[in-house]
């Protein structure tokens, strides 16, 4: 009962929390690391970068109203200190106010001048709130446009920072009733196929790019056409495809980077979109810290694009990654860890189709190869194709990976991805939106272990087809 009342009591907390409540805790988070990492807050030359990115988001404003043209730069103020810039960082969050109440929209919260000395850190982090803002405004106006990264300059002060942020409110338009409002349906903005294939496209020939100047010449196997898939079977392979790049950025040099696991809903274009920009900027930092530059792909248009399409793309860049990758991609260790959380989701379906499942743990067979491994993945992956028709569900299923002559731990590692998305579906489709945690990964492991686990998820999934309600 107490923990009934504590678990009551921590939602009636979460539900009374703003985002600005969320935002505050990030940024202490966000503050916390900097004695760690040996940061020591931001210096007046990245806060006039923020300045500069701001200026240019007002300016976008301005062009969306048709209203090129802007006010002059205004003179530079001498001798301000980080005070008067956040100062001038409220007068801004004023004029963003009254434009947000012209546009019906909830305000911003214009906080009041503390009597105390102001850090250029701080006013970095009020800055993020007035790009929240303008951002904010242009999915009121349902418009996107994504702005050029502004470059740090060495040798700004705050006056070169008030600069700016008072050119910022003397153009900031006010979108008064008089004059007529310039504006789109936001539904515009949702993600397209079209788009995520864009992204898809640039990742592919940057890798590919990357691959010659490593001097790789290991042709990647070609996928075959797929057609009638949905975007959760995209999600499911860039979720593969980052997995990969999480290891060349390993082998590169970098840390260890979070996976997020397969969401227990349905998937949207917008996530896919998301996680393959993310995609993207993680294969970024591969690029510039081998000295090879990519900036000469830059995104293209497409159209009447389907999810098959894109599928067809990650495909193919995920057999581009394993041709980088080699010997040294995915493991037996990371095979059998995916194994593993499959099985745990097999017991909580079990449980929820109130099934007392056990299982049977097979014999362990020594010396076997990822080619015996496969063909079991394939008999599990079989089985949920019959848990599917059972259930009544007549989407498509996700395409069998293609395997070479000489089968490897990366084919064993696209096969059994598919059999874990596969099974969410499952899930998902009767209401389970319990979200597990990963198992550790277990060193050690050869393809016989990973063949006895597959071994053990087909006995419960054979139990699901076969026991009755106790």
């Amino acid at each position: 009962q107490s923990q009934s009342q504590s678990q009551s009591q921590s939602q009636s907390q979460s539900q009374s929390q703003s985002p600005a409540d969320v935002y505050r805790e990030l940024w202490e988070i966000s503050r916390a690391f900097d004695p760690l990492l040996g940061v020591r807050g931001f210096s007046p030359a990245d806060v006039f970068a923020q300045s500069e990115h701001i200026v240019e988001l007002v300016r976008f404003l301005r062009i969306t109203q048709n209203m090129p043209d802007i006010p002059e730069k205004p003179v530079k103020p001498k001798g301000k200190h980080p005070n008067h810039a956040l100062a001038s960082t409220y007068q801004l969050l004023d004029k963003i106010s009254h434009a947000e109440s012209s546009l019906w929209m909830p305000p911003v919260e214009v906080p009041r001048m503390e009597k105390r000395v102001i850090t250029p850190t701080e006013v970095y982090d009020e800055l993020q709130t007035v790009i929240a803002e303008l951002q904010r405004i242009k999915f009121r106006l349902g418009v996107e446009r994504t702005l050029s990264k502004v470059k740090v300059h060495a040798n700004k002060t705050p006056d070169d920072v008030i600069q700016n942020l008072q050119w910022a409110s003397m153009a900031m338009p006010q979108f008064r009733f008089d004059r007529k409002l310039k504006q789109y349906d936001p539904v515009s903005l949702e993600k397209r196929p079209d788009d995520v294939f864009a992204i898809a496209d640039l990742v592919l020939q940057k890798l590919k790019y990357y691959k010659r100047m490593r001097g790789i010449r290991v042709q990647a196997t070609r996928p075959p056409a797929v057609s009638g898939l949905k975007p959760r079977h995209v999600y499911q392979k860039t979720l593969e495809n980052l997995k990969k790049v999480v290891e060349l950025r390993h082998q590169t040099g970098f840390g260890p980077s979070a996976i997020p696991l397969f969401p227990m809903r349905p998937i949207t274009p917008n996530e896919v979109y998301a996680l393959a920009s993310r995609l993207d900027r993680e294969l970024n930092l591969v690029y510039k810290k081998s000295g090879i530059p990519v900036n000469m792909y830059a995104v293209s248009e497409f159209e009447q694009k389907t999810p098959s399409d894109v599928f067809e793309s990650m495909w193919k860049i995920s057999y581009e990654l394993d041709t980088i990758l080699g010997s040294q991609g995915q493991t037996p260790d990371d095979v059998f860890q995916m194994v593993a959380y499959i099985k745990a989701h097999v017991r909580l379906l079990g449980h929820h189709l109130g099934y007392k499942l056990k299982g049977e743990l097979p014999p362990f067979k020594a010396g076997l190869e990822p080619e015996h491994v496969i063909e079991k993945a394939k008999a599990v992956l079989r089985l949920i194709g019959k848990i599917k028709e059972r259930a009544g569900m007549f989407s498509a299923s996700a395409p069998t990976p293609q395997q070479g002559k000489l089968v490897t731990p990366n084919d064993v590692f696209n096969l059994v991805g598919v059999i874990g998305a596969e099974f969410t579906e499952v899930e998902i489709h009767f209401g389970i939106s319990d979200q597990l945690s990963l198992p550790p990964v277990v060193s050690g492991k050869t393809p016989s272990h990973v063949y006895q686990q597959l071994g053990f998820v087909e006995s419960l999934l054979e139990e699901m087809m076969g026991f009755s309600h106790e």
